[in-house]
């Protein structure tokens, strides 16, 4: 399985996703774009192949199987690949933090 994605293969050109943000939509095949602008796409998981229609919020709740905020933990997920999971997360929120605390 390939975990990186050039943003020009079967994405939304307008909108190319910055992965050292949201580090986590690498591991999902996008399906769709919302046609709104809004946050929304479908997705599919790569480990699982559940399909929904979400924010980047619950790609992060599913395959860091954090469980009540509706939607289902990612079954195939192991204990090893949800930590490196959790490490490009808490990586990118550091990022995120630094970058406007520079400001």
């Amino acid at each position: 399985m390939s975990t990186s994605k050039d943003n020009s293969e079967g994405g939304d050109p307008r909108r190319p996703i910055n992965y050292a943000i949201v580090p986590l939509w690498k591991y999902t095949d996008i399906e769709k774009y919302s046609v709104d602008g809004g946050g929304n796409k479908i997705w599919k998981c790569n480990f699982c192949g559940k399909r929904v229609k979400s924010s980047y919020s619950k790609v992060k709740f599913h395959l860091l199987c954090i469980r009540g905020r509706g939607i289902g933990i990612c079954e195939k997920i192991t204990e090893e690949i949800k930590d490196e999971l959790k490490r490009e997360e808490e990586e990118a929120e550091n990022r995120k933090l630094n970058s406007t605390s520079r400001m």
